[in-house]
């Protein structure tokens, strides 16, 4: 089988396919013809594949290099992500914990707050308490002078 330029010429010497002879020929043998087209065919055929075979080279290449380039986009993403990954993680951590002292110090205050209305009403059941002694005592205060401006006008007399 002939590959691209593995015969120069179908007869050596002449490169025409004609056979050397001191007479030139007017007419070519029908079957060199048709082989020295062959050949030629084949000769183009070849060529169109080396030119088709360097094509996919070089789109293999920019392919290659593509590649290349998207890994490293990759890498770099990926690692950007991780990091924000990371970054997202001690962010929730924190305000996880900040979110726990918040709600101590919430139920602390509202414990605190309850505590201070229970003393409130126990300071108001106290004071409602003295009032009422108060209010007693100033009216047995108020009988008593009564009482007493009575004894007196009873004495004057």
């Amino acid at each position: 089988m002939w590959g691209c330029g593995d015969a120069e010429s179908v007869t050596p010497g002449t490169g025409t396919g004609e056979a050397s002879s001191p007479f030139p020929s007017r007419q070519l043998d029908p079957s060199l013809l048709a082989s020295k087209n062959r050949q030629a065919a084949k000769e183009r055929e070849c060529e169109e594949l080396y030119e088709l075979l360097e094509q996919l080279i070089q789109v293999h290449e920019a392919l290659r290099q593509d590649h290349a380039s998207l890994k490293a986009l990759h890498d770099q993403l990926s690692g950007q992500y991780q990091a924000l990954v990371e970054e997202h993680s001690r962010h929730k951590t924190l305000l996880r914990r900040s979110l726990e002292m918040a709600s101590k110090a919430f139920r602390r205050r509202e414990q605190d707050q309850r505590q201070h209305e229970e003393s409130l009403q126990e300071l108001g059941k106290l004071l409602h308490t003295q009032r009422e002694a108060l209010k007693q005592e100033q009216e047995a205060n108020a009988l008593a002078a009564q009482e007493e401006e009575r004894l007196r006008q009873e004495l004057d007399r």
